[in-house]
């Protein structure tokens, strides 16, 4: 048996192919077409995010921590707006990569599944940082793991 395929345009790679001829007038029809199919989904997204309520501040304004000052800050953000639910709470950080090396390796997989840690032993992933101080008071944790 030869090892040629068989002589069919399929398999000799001659098959036809449609070449459309772009003139104006299509082009143009086009483009109106899928304008005029686009509108209402721009629309929609524009009245959705509209309606958007946003409110910032700046924590480090507000707060002056520094690692081993201070346990705990209150910030207080004042909501002019009547918000219907669900309310989302995002935070913003500048200069922050979370692939860094140092903050990849931080981490503590219980504290992330949500598990209690309560044992200084059980954050040996958090080095370098995993205390205020060198003491092993469970009271002292940093929950979650910082870098």
């Amino acid at each position: 048996m030869s090892k040629r395929p068989a002589n069919t345009a399929f398999k000799q790679q001659q098959l036809r192919a449609w070449q459309p001829i772009l003139t104006p007038k299509p082009v143009i029809a086009t483009f109106i077409a899928l304008g005029i199919a686009f509108l209402p989904i721009g629309i929609a997204l524009y009245v959705g995010s509209s309606s958007v309520i946003e409110v910032g501040t700046r924590y480090d304004e507000v707060c002056n921590m520094t690692l081993g000052t201070s346990d705990y800050c209150v910030v207080d953000i004042k909501v002019e707006e009547k918000m219907e639910h669900p309310v989302y709470l995002y935070y913003r950080m500048e200069n922050y990569y979370q692939n860094h090396r140092r903050y990849v390796k931080s981490r503590n997989d219980a504290q992330l599944r949500g598990d209690t840690v309560d044992s200084y032993s059980s954050l040996e992933d958090c080095d370098p940082i995993k205390s205020k101080d060198d003491s092993e008071d469970a009271e002292n944790f940093f929950l979650p793991c910082v870098v």
